[in-house]
Parts: C-alpha cells; structure tokens; sequence
C-alpha cells in the first residue's frame, strides 16, 4: 500500500521530513552499495525491516533550512 504524503502537508514550519537524506549518504542496495542520488525507480534497498524493498519513486526538493536530526 503505498502512502499519500500529501495528507501530511502543513502551513506551520516543516520540523521533519519523513524520508529525506543528504547527498552522499549512502543505501544498501541490492547487489551493491550506493550514493543516494544514484537510486532509482526499480532499485531494491534495504530497509529497517532486514529485507530489500523495491523503489517505486524518487523524489527532490530543494531546502532552505538547517539540517537537523
């Protein structure tokens, strides 16, 4: 079931993101390890639950603010 992140919209300050990682980091894939911005859709990376899970999109937003977290 895929999740509508529209339904998670605010007009106060945006304190969180929730799946966003800075350039550079770098994601279990499957069979290798890559940088972030080289995921695409179709990939397969791990997740928090030890299994692969396949990438249905990729998305970029510029961003002003502090990165904390």
């Amino acid at each position: 079931m895929a999740i509508d992140w529209k339904g998670f919209n605010t007009y106060a300050e945006n304190t969180w993101c929730p799946g966003c990682v800075l350039p550079g980091t770098l994601v279990h894939s499957n069979p290798s390890i890559k940088a972030i911005e080289q995921i695409s859709d179709g990939d397969k990376v791990l997740g928090s639950d030890g299994t692969y899970h396949k990438i249905t999109e990729v998305m970029s937003h510029l961003h002003l603010g502090p990165c904390t977290g």
